[in-house]
């Protein structure tokens, strides 16, 4: 059928406060999510992270696939947004601004998305707690259908492409994580760097 079944998990720390949902929705807009707490050295903390999130984008693109199209092309997540507005409307200014106006087109655009969102080859790391970092290359083996490559968010930047827009390769990846796991690069980053955000 092409669905996948999905939930969320309302934490009683989260700013907006939804209610449990358990839906299934287009396997082919679903992709694993990194957080800062599944970055550790060398290696992600678990080999199939237990976050999914819709990525209701063309590859390339940073604006979302408009609503009319999305109830053409993928009706079951199309009827998701629309049971999750109320709540999406009320993301945070953070959200709102690392989307920008001009690609704000729809109420379920996602913050910072653009070329190197849809690169092969990242370099995640930890952005508070522990100075760690780890290379994630290629687009990952699915549960649910197909490779997917990983979406990175809450304390999990990476680096997909060069200062020129390139992206970088597997061999750049694995080359940079040892460069910010090494012994003197973490001396350095705590000594310089406020505790609470060790990046």
């Amino acid at each position: 059928t092409g669905l996948v079944e999905v939930k969320n998990n309302p934490k009683e720390r989260s700013k907006i406060k939804a209610t449990h949902m358990n839906r299934k929705i287009e396997a082919k807009f679903v992709h694993p999510v990194v957080r800062g707490r599944y970055v550790d050295r060398f290696r992600l903390k678990h080999e199939e992270l237990p976050d999914v999130s819709p990525l209701p984008y063309k590859k390339g693109e940073r604006a979302p696939i408009s609503i009319g199209d999305l109830v053409k092309e993928a009706p079951n997540l199309a009827e998701f947004y629309s049971w999750a507005k109320k709540w999406l409307l009320k993301g945070t200014d953070t959200t709102k601004r690392t989307v920008g106006a001009k690609y704000a087109t729809e109420f379920y655009a996602v913050g910072r998305v653009g070329t190197y969102t849809y690169s092969e080859n990242f370099v995640v790391f930890r952005d508070n707690g522990a100075h760690v970092a780890c290379a994630i290359t290629g687009p990952q083996e699915t549960t649910w259908g197909g490779k997917r490559h990983y979406i990175c968010q809450n304390h999990a930047p990476y680096i997909s492409q060069t200062t020129d827009g390139d992206d970088i390769t597997a061999d750049e990846a694995h080359y940079i994580t040892a460069i910010l796991n090494a012994p003197i690069v973490k001396r350095f980053v705590e000594s310089s760097s406020d505790n609470r955000s060790l990046w």
